[in-house]
C-alpha cells in the first residue's frame, strides 16, 4: 500500500534524536511506497520562514531542498476532487463539533483519494475521517 508522510513524519527524520520505534519502521519502508502532500512541504517551509536569518536557518533551507529532490515524482498536490473531498470531510467535522484544520483535511483528502495510509502521530485529529491511519511512535504490541 502506498503511504503518505504527515508533517510530523518528516519533522521527526530531522530530529536529533529521533523516535525509536518510528525510525525502526521507516527504515523498513519501501522508499518507492512513500509520498508527501504539498501541504506537508507548505508546512514546513512556513515553519523554516518564521526563523531569524541564520545558520539555523540556512541549514533547514539546505535539507527542505534536499527533501524535496528526494521526494520528486513523489509529492501530491490537491487537485479539484482533492478539494472537494475536503470540503465534505471539513462541512462533516463541523457539523459533528469538531472542527479540522484546512492542512489536515487536505492532507487527509489527499489520502483517501489516492487509497494511502497515512502516517502521523497526531491520530486523533484525523479519527473518523475513513483514512487507514499508521502510528508507528507507537510500538506494535508483543504477543
Amino acid at each position: 500500500m502506498n503511504i503518505l508522510l504527515d508533517t510530523c513524519a518528516i519533522f521527526e527524520l530531522r530530529k536529533s534524536n529521533p523516535s525509536a520505534p518510528f525510525l525502526e519502521w521507516f527504515c523498513r519502508c519501501n522508499e518507492r511506497l512513500l509520498h508527501l502532500s504539498s501541504v506537508t512541504l507548505g508546512e514546513l517551509r512556513f515553519g523554516i520562514e518564521q526563523l531569524a536569518d541564520g545558520k539555523y536557518k540556512t541549514n533547514l533551507l539546505t535539507w527542505y531542498a534536499e527533501l524535496c529532490l528526494s521526494y520528486q515524482g513523489h509529492i501530491l498536490s490537491p487537485s479539484q476532487e482533492i478539494f472537494e473531498i475536503w470540503g465534505t470531510l471539513r462541512a462533516k467535522r463541523r457539523k459533528e463539533g469538531h472542527p479540522l484544520s484546512m492542512s489536515d483535511g487536505l492532507i487527509a483528502a489527499t489520502a483517501l483519494y489516492h487509497s494511502m495510509a497515512l502516517v502521523t502521530c497526531n491520530t486523533e485529529a484525523f479519527q473518523g475521517l475513513g483514512v487507514d491511519l499508521i502510528n508507528p511512535w507507537v510500538p506494535a504490541p508483543t504477543e
